[in-house]
């Protein structure tokens, strides 16, 4: 099941499609560690993979369907079907404005798990490439 279906349905049933309680005011700036805001961006996009740390497994499809959940200045947020290891780099092609597409290299720098065979990760820029 690895396509963008399950994908849907994990953001559907997950705590990703609520806000998560807020703490405190006070607590707010030692919890964040972000450099820089986030923003939802929910779209539907591809990936692949440019780097893989040890290698290559043959279980990760050439092109893989995506669901980007935020952006910022640093990085980008998605969901993916397959745990990616940290210091992966990933290509994501998403949608943009006027029916074109951008090109974004990520590193992976944290995930977790989002439902069965379903994974959030977050990513900082590598390269922003031109289309």
């Amino acid at each position: 099941m690895h396509n963008v279906e399950a994908l849907r349905r994990a953001l559907d049933y997950s705590s990703l499609a609520t806000p998560r309680k807020t703490r405190p005011k006070k607590w707010a700036k030692e919890l964040e560690r972000r450099r820089a805001p986030r923003y939802p961006y929910r779209v539907e996009g591809s990936g692949t993979v440019v780097e893989r740390q040890g290698g290559l497994p043959l279980d990760i499809p050439p092109e893989f369907p995506v669901i980007a959940l935020t952006l910022s200045r640093t990085g980008a947020g998605f969901l993916a079907n397959y745990d990616f290891k940290l210091g992966d780099i990933l290509e994501l092609v998403l949608p943009a404005a006027h029916k074109k597409t951008k090109s974004l290299r990520l590193k992976v720098v944290r995930k977790r798990r989002a439902g069965l065979q379903v994974f959030e990760i977050g990513g900082e820029f590598a390269d922003i490439l031109d289309d």
